[in-house]
């Protein structure tokens, strides 16, 4: 089963299969800050040193929930007559990240079925009034990890309880690590388009193409590599590849995840982030029909539902695959 415990001082949830072991954390941002594969004997994802470290920073390590994700200018935007203004956390200026991986959320129920685990967490708006001062909707979050075997499932629903349309944006922040061996992985990400970023990262609403980065979507080596770009999924498989000689880590999303922000923190060498956005940066701000920045009207009784999978791959597991 699931097992519970206190880590410093924190309640930590742990799914454990012959693969991997994952921690979650709920009271801080519901942030699954450690994934272990068993067989490779290494971290999947950046692990904060001890949970006070990720209650500082908690951003920077496992998995942040994002809503909205990425900046926000100013920290302002309009939708459909209502102006919000997102506090200011960004150099002293914009909006970054928004509010979920901030605020603790509760654990509804743990499961077990065959060799399936699985933790079920729920975060309201309306029971934070910090949240309702920034964003007045009345949503409801609910967030499942689910393990099985090699195979790590994130769900997320979102649901509009109140009766304003509610804009909705949501994005996940994993930090793998490639180990300080940027040389031994590569990385595919077949994508349909960049972004053209301003000075602040943010998108000028000008769409360009690939260029130096058309050979992402056959898989580009880590070495020497420096990102921090915005691209659009468009036609292409919701599927991302990081891959070294004897592995292979594959995440794959759902549909209404539309675009990838990719985040080396400098040139590659501890991780990369492999972030999936269902709305553009400042996707409120840009003068572009939701088709492209991927805004969602939530309107009121409606949900949507969204889907990751983290598939991690020995060199024997793949081979029995083809």
């Amino acid at each position: 089963m699931v097992s519970k415990e206190i880590l410093d001082s924190f309640e930590i949830y742990t799914l454990q299969s012959d693969k991997l072991i994952a921690c979650l954390c709920p009271s801080l941002g519901n942030n699954l800050y450690r994934l272990w594969d068993r067989v490779k004997q290494r971290e999947v994802l950046r692990k904060p040193k001890n949970l006070n470290v990720l209650k500082d920073e908690p951003l920077y390590y496992g998995i942040p929930v994002l809503f909205p994700p990425n900046r926000t200018r100013f920290g302002r935007f309009e939708f459909q007559g209502r102006v919000y203004q997102l506090d200011i956390n960004w150099e002293n200026k914009h909006n970054n990240h928004g509010f979920l991986a901030l605020h603790s959320w509760k654990v509804a129920s743990t499961m077990q079925i065959g060799n399936s685990q699985s933790v079920t967490s729920t975060f309201a708006t309306i029971d934070f009034p910090d949240v309702l001062r920034q964003y007045p909707h009345d949503l409801f979050f609910s967030m499942t990890y689910e393990l099985k075997g090699s195979t790590l499932t994130q769900k997320v629903s979102i649901t509009n309880r109140g009766v304003v349309t509610a804009p909705v944006g949501f994005g996940l922040h994993p930090w793998f690590c490639i180990d300080h061996e940027p040389e031994k992985w590569m990385f595919k990400l077949p994508v349909s388009y960049e972004w053209e970023l301003d000075s602040e990262l943010m998108p000028t609403g000008r769409l360009m193409t690939l260029g130096p980065y058309e050979g992402l979507t056959k898989g580009i080596n880590l070495q020497g590599i420096e990102m921090e770009k915005l691209f659009s999924i468009g036609g292409h498989s919701h599927t991302a590849v990081l891959s070294r000689k004897d592995y292979e880590i594959r995440i794959q999303t759902s549909e209404l995840y539309k675009y990838w922000l990719i985040y080396t923190m400098g040139m590659a060498d501890e991780i990369i982030s492999i972030e999936p956005y269902t709305w553009v940066t400042n996707a409120p701000n840009l003068p572009l029909p939701p088709e492209l920045t991927g805004i969602i009207a939530l309107r009121y009784g409606e949900t949507i539902n969204l889907k990751m999978t983290i598939d991690i791959l020995a060199l024997a597991q793949k081979t029995s695959r083809h």
